[in-house]
């Protein structure tokens, strides 16, 4: 989430959006040969700010685009 956090003031600071929406799907390899062993498993981590944040539409019709269940 630092990733996100970080990064997310800069394009708002540069770009002047009205909302900003990172969506990241991942596989890690500490869960499926460590620790846990749950092949095929997916870690998604996201932050919205702005109009994703505050319009629940705009954030369901986001969502919906990306393919990720609402």
């Amino acid at each position: 989430m630092g990733l996100f956090r970080n990064n997310l003031p800069k394009l708002d600071q540069v770009l002047k959006p009205r909302g900003v929406a990172v969506m990241v799907s991942s596989r890690h390899h500490c869960m499926t040969t460590r620790g846990v062993h749950k092949h095929g498993t997916q870690m998604v981590t996201s932050c919205m700010v702005g109009a994703f944040r505050d319009d629940p539409q705009l954030r369901r019709e986001f969502q919906m685009m990306i393919g990720m269940p609402v």
